[in-house]
């Protein structure tokens, strides 16, 4: 075959735009996926029941950052996390859900 013959240039061609179009759907593709946001509670008919779980040690920093100091771990089992802790002088009882991180507050 010689080169510059048509056949030549229709294969340069195809190859080019396979080319093209491979770089294009590769751009696209890292375009077009969104960044999927971890949800923190549980969807009842998903697959999901334990990957959302919050565990002892981040349910212990939520009631930290909410302001309690000289927090102590009561109990880490089950679907409730048992804290207590101090905030402006008086004793609370802290209960975590350990499926949403909901917090439930009591006066001791």
């Amino acid at each position: 075959m010689c080169p510059g013959t048509f056949l030549d240039r229709k294969a340069k061609t195809m190859k080019s735009t396979l080319t093209m179009a491979i770089v294009a759907a590769l751009g696209l593709s890292a375009v077009a996926m969104p960044a999927v946001a971890k949800q923190r509670h549980h969807d009842f008919f998903g697959d999901d029941f334990f990957e959302n779980r919050v565990n002892c040690g981040q349910a212990r920093y939520e009631v930290a950052v909410r302001g309690f100091t000289k927090v102590v771990t009561k109990n880490c089992a089950g679907s409730t996390y048992r804290f207590t802790g101090n905030r402006n002088g008086i004793r609370y009882n802290i209960s975590v859900s350990a499926r949403t991180g909901n917090l439930w507050i009591t006066r001791r």
